[in-house]
């Protein structure tokens, strides 16, 4: 199981705050991504590598109503729906820690838009933001670790956009 984290414990591991597309571009510095699904998850998966147990995802299935569940679940295959139940839910918190196996898994149907997930990185401080036609805003805690993503962004075949 996928044990399911407040937004209290991931903002105690260092992970930023971002409740709004406005007030995070006023707070912190940015860019859009956008590239391949197959890009932005290569893109993803380097950038879980690099925080280690510092990343973090939202995942709000488990407090969906059960309609919308099993509208969720007709659109995954078998495969898909032994893993989107393996995580747990606790009250109303919806984050989890990123690891190998749910990454891929979270990073699809994101960019399927079953499900938007945003993933959150501790250790080099960053935010993804969900799919919106393909395009990621990332949002940094400094102008230095947003350059890091952004080479990393284009090392996966992502474009960063102002």
């Amino acid at each position: 199981m996928y044990q399911a984290l407040s937004k209290k414990f991931i903002l105690a591991a260092g992970c930023m705050d971002i409740e709004n597309f406005d007030a995070a571009a006023a707070r912190y510095p940015f860019k859009v991504l956008s590239g391949t699904a197959e890009a932005m998850e290569q893109f993803l998966s380097m950038a879980v590598k690099e925080n280690g147990s510092d990343a973090y995802a939202d995942f709000y299935y488990p407090v969906l109503k059960a309609e919308e569940q099993k509208r969720f679940m007709n659109a995954l295959d078998e495969r898909q729906r032994k893993l989107a139940e393996r995580f747990a839910a606790h009250g109303q918190n919806v984050y989890y820690r990123l690891d190998e196996e749910n990454l891929p898994f979270l990073a699809r149907v994101t960019t399927r838009e079953l499900l938007f997930s945003s993933f959150y990185f501790a250790r080099y401080k960053a935010v993804v933001w969900g799919n919106y036609n393909m395009k990621y805003p990332l949002f940094c805690e400094s102008e230095k670790v947003l350059e890091h993503y952004i080479i990393l962004a284009g090392l996966n075949g992502l474009e960063a956009e102002a």
